[in-house]
């Protein structure tokens, strides 16, 4: 064999290694493997989002702005909720205030990904504590704001966390039995 034919051999061998890669990624991807969202850890139970939280309330939204976090160039949301309940934790005020990763400050938006999203008016309850920078947070992004809305056929108030940016509902209980589970998990 000559010094020419073995040259032509390697790479003979190496497109077809590389081919053999790029099929296998192709093969992957399209073959229904879990999505990254969905590769990330297993969602948070209300005992865990509980145990996590030094503050639970059951409130209104009154407010919410963007704002720069100019010395880290981050943008945040200020949420003002209007307490009707407090579930776990010191709340000797009306209001609490909470931020959020993201926004958006004129033309420009940030956005992170699992982050939640609040509309003034919505009824929430909260799972929060104190972030790294002093502020409080939601506890687990999304996995820490669960929504209350009226059960359309039966008018009962229904505690729901949905999947971000989608309307896909993740858990749907009557708040009663969340208010009930998050007092029972506090007295233990």
């Amino acid at each position: 064999m000559t010094r020419n034919q073995r040259t032509d051999d390697s790479r003979v061998r190496v497109r077809l290694a590389v081919r053999m890669i790029w099929w296998t990624m192709v093969v992957l991807l399209c073959s229904g493997l879990p999505s990254v969202r969905a590769a990330a850890p297993h969602p948070m139970s209300v005992r865990d989002l509980a145990n996590t939280a030094d503050l639970i309330v059951f409130g209104e939204v009154v407010a919410v702005a963007s704002e720069g976090d100019e010395p880290r160039k981050r943008m945040l949301t200020r949420i003002e909720l209007r307490i009707l309940e407090v579930l776990k934790g010191p709340a000797a005020v009306p209001t609490v205030s909470f931020v959020t990763p993201g926004g958006k400050l004129g033309d420009v938006s940030g956005v992170v990904a699992d982050a939640p999203t609040f509309g003034v008016g919505e009824r929430v309850v909260v799972f929060l504590a104190p972030r790294r920078d002093g502020q409080r947070g939601v506890v687990a992004l999304f996995q820490g704001k669960i929504s209350v809305e009226l059960d359309p056929v039966t008018g009962q108030e229904m505690a729901v966390r949905r999947a971000p940016g989608s309307r896909r509902v993740l858990d749907r209980m009557p708040l009663a039995v969340l208010r009930s589970e998050i007092l029972t998990y506090e007295r233990k």
